[in-house]
This record gives structure tokens, sequence and C-alpha cells, in this order.
């Protein structure tokens, strides 16, 4: 069977539903497509036979995150980073992840993240290295009450820093109104989180008012955010942990 001859002009329609229009020859069996007037791609004669040419900027991950680079080998040197991007996926878009963490609900990705590409160029610019620490993305430590995963917005901390903070926050089927408190035979019982006992939860007391109940906890709360802040000093990242972002380990 002979061999189909592109040249530039040759238009066609992807399998990804895009028109796709060759603009430039490389040689050696290499174009620059235009996709819909828009995303300038180097492919291959053989994705033009077969009408594969991928558009990098199509949401292939969960509806609405996309590759970002036709290069995706790239990717093989960015395993930690791609993982990390996934994870965020999941928190926000899985329904499996949202009923079990329902406070996720109504995050938002901003576009910059949607890419893979520009995630994973943006975590590894950022995330720390430590030897034995593994960190986890933050997204409301920098902002209280943050609902967005941005450049701007998010910041890696320690795992169990991060599982500390994110524990002691109040879920949506607690009754008594304030986190780490909740009702017991018809008294306040206040409960913190130990930071160097990763799980342990610590029973405060048994008390008549919910005010009390909430100085003790409160209390509790500010000697283990002690703990927290002495253990990021001792990682000696001070450019990264700056005592602005210390201040808000509260």
């Amino acid at each position: 069977m002979k061999r189909k001859i592109f040249n530039v002009g040759y238009t066609y329609t992807t399998k990804q539903g895009y028109n796709a229009e060759i603009i430039e020859k490389l040689g050696n069996k290499k174009f620059i497509v235009l996709l819909d007037n828009k995303h300038k791609i180097e492919c291959s004669s053989n994705s033009i036979s077969k009408k594969t040419t991928q558009n990098p900027f199509h949401p292939t991950v969960m509806g609405i995150g996309y590759l970002g680079t036709t290069d995706v080998s790239i990717f093989k040197d960015y395993q930690n980073e791609c993982k990390r991007y996934q994870n965020m996926m999941n928190r926000v878009n899985s329904k499996a992840s949202l009923s079990n963490d329902p406070q996720y609900k109504g995050c938002t990705i901003h576009e910059y993240f949607l890419s893979k590409y520009n995630f994973c160029m943006w975590a590894r610019e950022n995330m720390p290295v430590v030897d034995g620490v593994k960190f986890s993305l933050d997204k409301d430590l920098l902002v209280e009450g943050n609902m967005m995963y941005s450049p701007d917005t998010c910041i890696f901390l320690p795992h169990n820093v991060n599982t500390f903070l994110t524990g002691n926050k109040k879920r949506a089927n607690n009754r008594s109104g304030h986190t780490g408190i909740r009702i017991e035979r018809n008294k306040w019982v206040a409960f913190i989180k130990d930071f160097e006992n990763p799980g342990v939860q610590v029973r405060l007391g048994a008390f008549n008012t919910q005010e009390e109940a909430r100085e003790v906890r409160e209390k509790a709360r500010a000697i283990e955010c002690e703990k927290v802040v002495k253990y990021l000093r001792s990682l000696n990242l001070p450019n990264y942990y700056t005592e602005d972002v210390l201040s808000k380990i509260k």
C-alpha cells in the first residue's frame, strides 16, 4: 500500500473532535499542526494518518484537567509530583473522595493547576526536600477558609503537620458547634489531637458548660500548635516556612 504524502494545508478532524491543519513540515515525518486555530502541536505523519493527534489541552483528566504538553515522557521524571496532582484532582472531583471527606465539597482548582505540566513544574520548584519527611499539599493555611487550589494559596506541609491541622477542623456532623468538642450524656467533652503522636486523640475532660470545654480545648490547642511551629523551625527552611507562615498556625 502506497504511503500517503501529507503537505502544508492538509486538513482533517482528529478523533478527539478537533479541526486540524498542517501549517509546517519539519522533515523526517514530523509536522506542525494547528488545532481549532488555537494550538500549535508537533506531531508525526502516523498520528495524522490515523487522526490520533492529541490536543494537550483536551480535558482528559477527570473531565477538567489536561496534560498541558505533547511530550508526555517528561512525566516519568515527575512521578512524585504527578501523584500529588492526581490526589488534588481526586479530592475535588471524585465522588468517593468527597463522600469520605465532605469538607472538600465546593472546592475548585485554578486554571493554572488544571494543567498537569504546570502543576508538576510548580510542585518541583516549591516542594521542600528533607530526608525522611513526606510532604502534603495544603490549600488553606495561607488563606483561611480558602476553597481553591492555586499557586498563590497552596503550600507544602510535612504530612504529620497537615494531618494535625486538618484533623482539628470542625466536621459537618459536629453538633456542638465547636471543633474538638462533643456532647456526651449532657456534658461538654473536649478533645485534642496529639501532634507528637499521630492518630492519638487526648480527652481533656467533661464540663458542665460549652464555654468551659471551649476554653480548655483552646489552651490545649495553643500548646500543640507551639509544638508544630517548633518542629517546622527544626527543618531549617526559614525562607519557606517564614515567620508570617508560622504565625498562621493557630
